[in-house]
């Protein structure tokens, strides 16, 4: 879910996170911002849902050619689109340069953790769906 703010910036919702995608094939670090989808059905409560679906809804097109450069753009990403600090990871997380990427993930709020904390496992979680 995203706000518009008088002040030109956009709010995201209590699941959406901002992080930064390394493409395999390039070596280019990409920040990214991922949007919650919940699934069909009935939407439950943030702290009940157990397993978030995160559906990438923009990125840096361009890219970085290093880190240091990826964490430059999160910063100018993060002054334009808001988020909670928790849901924001620095940690590159391996990428196959595709478009339409769905994650299912747990819920890092639900387990008093942070997105960080969840993004250093999605090599090993990662659900290769597009357009889920």
């Amino acid at each position: 879910m995203l706000i518009e703010n008088v002040d030109g910036t956009v709010t995201g919702g209590p699941l959406d996170v901002i992080c930064i995608l390394r493409d395999v094939t390039t070596e280019r670090f990409h920040v990214a911002f991922f949007e919650e989808k919940p699934m069909p059905g009935p939407v439950p409560d943030v702290m009940s849902t157990p397993v978030v679906r995160l559906k990438s809804n923009m990125h840096h097109t361009e890219g970085a050619p290093d880190l240091d450069g990826a964490k430059l753009h999160l910063a100018e990403f993060r002054a334009k689109l808001r988020v909670p600090d928790d849901n924001v990871s620095e940690t590159p997380i391996p990428w196959d340069g595709q478009a339409g990427i769905v994650w299912l993930v747990p819920n890092w709020r639900a387990q008093n953790r942070t997105f960080r904390d969840v993004a250093e496992a999605i090599p090993q979680i990662y659900v290769g769906v597009r357009g889920a």
